[in-house]
């Protein structure tokens, strides 16, 4: 395997050659490695899109590209939420995962969950209020078909799911957060954008059904605790009016700038009043207005 740990102009002055040069010899290596290397069975490669992780870079991608001011990464995100929204759902429920064009099984957990956060966080980068709109149905589906009433938390596969010996629930974060912790990041963030008590109450429910687990094994529950963080503390909470015939990206761009550790961020594009805005989030009844 070819490897270049300096710069290639460090290395053409140490060896005494141009630097012209030595991109042709470069050039020449990669060229006889691929070809020895395309005389190889090729490793195989999993082609299937899972809604979660794609999830989770939809999220990363719009939280970047808003702080960053990079429209290119912002675009990413929509492109791959909209591929989702459009490609892998089924009567108006989302699937799991999708393979040469076809998506099949119900969503788990995170995927919806995981969707749900990268779509508030995408509106907060782009102020459509589509993505909002999207995100509160998702927490709707999370409520209507993950949420046990009895036991006050949520479980990592749907009610109406193949029947198994015991429901699967993991609120332990490992390489990704947890199903439940997703869910109540999602309804914490969804509760202070639109003022309902259904998903404040939920968020509040599985963050106690956890609470001895996390004062014992207080490591494996780093989403979780941020949760409680964020339902703890005194939010800002920041909506943004910006007429159709100007450029939200200033804006946009002055309060990414901030640091708002449990803050949320929502607003509208709209040729109408300021007044619209009330449809589309609710007046903050908690927290710092800013």
């Amino acid at each position: 395997m070819l490897h270049l740990p300096y710069p290639i102009e460090a290395v053409a002055k140490a060896e005494g050659i141009p630097v012209s040069d030595l991109e042709v010899i470069l050039e020449r290596g990669r060229a006889v490695l691929l070809e020895i290397r395309n005389e190889r069975v090729e490793p195989f490669r999993d082609e299937k899109i899972i809604v979660s992780w794609n999830a989770f870079a939809i999220r990363a991608f719009a939280d970047a590209g808003a702080a960053l001011e990079r429209s290119d990464y912002v675009e990413r995100a929509m492109q791959a939420a909209e591929f989702i929204w459009s490609e892998m759902r089924e009567k108006e429920r989302l699937l799991h995962s999708s393979i040469e064009g076809k998506a099949s099984g119900l969503a788990y957990l995170d995927d919806l969950a995981g969707l749900g956060n990268a779509l508030l966080s995408l509106h907060a980068a782009t102020l459509d209020s589509k993505w909002l709109d999207r995100a509160y149905s998702l927490a709707d589906e999370v409520l209507e078909f993950f949420f046990d009433e009895e036991s006050g938390t949520v479980f990592d596969s749907a009610h109406d799911m193949e029947d198994l010996v015991i429901r699967p629930r993991d609120a332990t974060d490992g390489a990704t957060p947890s199903g439940p912790s997703l869910a109540a990041e999602l309804f914490a963030r969804a509760g202070a954008l639109k003022n309902d008590i259904r998903y404040r109450q939920a968020a509040r429910s599985i963050v106690d059904h956890e609470v001895e687990s996390m004062e014992e094994f207080g490591t494996a529950f780093g989403r979780m605790l941020s949760v409680v963080d964020r339902l703890e503390a005194n939010p800002v909470e920041v909506a943004l009016f910006v007429p159709a015939d100007s450029d939200p990206i200033p804006l946009l761009t002055a309060v990414h700038e901030e640091f708002l550790p449990g803050g949320v961020i929502a607003g509208i594009i709209s040729d109408e009043d300021e007044l619209d805005l009330k449809q589309t989030i609710s007046s903050p009844q908690e927290g710092t207005p800013l």
